[in-house]
């Protein structure tokens, strides 16, 4: 899917938004769906049996939502940048508590269609924040009354984040 919005910092929370409308009116709601950054690689079959494992332990949860798996990082008790010189500056009226609630650190997550409906209609009654990971892993998980214990953090090896480098497949086969 591509949509025509500048990558500047502001504007990826709306492509990102774009795509889960995509996936709200076209996916049946057992579906999978993944966010990647572009400078991500997975090994997909990592991924599968991942995705796989979190589907039976959230059976075996009996949650009504089938929970975020963060495939990179889940940030904890993250501060947001106060200081006006920071990429990652964020002013009290667009955000104002003291810590982000938990969420899935940039990179790359999956999680079922149905999840993302969710996700995706609660976005549309909230301000949005311009940090895309925190807005809607965060602030509209917890909307969406999906608990802390829904992000989902594998073992390492599933995916790499290479900043700007191509990688080579033995990476991701030894990952």
């Amino acid at each position: 899917m591509r949509c025509n919005v500048s990558s500047y910092c502001r504007f990826v929370v709306f492509k990102t938004i774009a795509g889960m409308q995509w996936a709200s009116e076209n996916l049946p709601n057992n579906t999978f769906y993944s966010s990647g950054d572009d400078d991500f690689y997975l090994n997909f079959k990592k991924l599968l049996y991942t995705v796989n494992e979190t589907l039976h332990f959230a059976e075996s949860k009996n949650w009504k939502s089938y929970p975020i798996i963060c495939f990179h990082k889940t940030a904890l008790n993250a501060k947001p940048h106060r200081e006006k010189e920071s990429k990652w500056f964020i002013d009290e009226n667009e955000y104002k508590e003291t810590t982000f609630p938990p969420y899935c650190l940039g990179g790359f997550y999956t999680t079922r269609a149905d999840t993302v409906r969710r996700l995706y209609d609660a976005a549309k009654k909230v301000p949005y924040m311009r940090f895309d990971d925190v807005w809607i892993t965060g602030t509209l998980r917890q909307l969406v009354n999906m608990t802390d214990d829904m992000l989902i953090t594998p073992s390492r090896g599933i995916v790499v984040h290479k900043l700007g480098k191509t990688v080579s497949s033995s990476v991701l086969d030894h990952t």
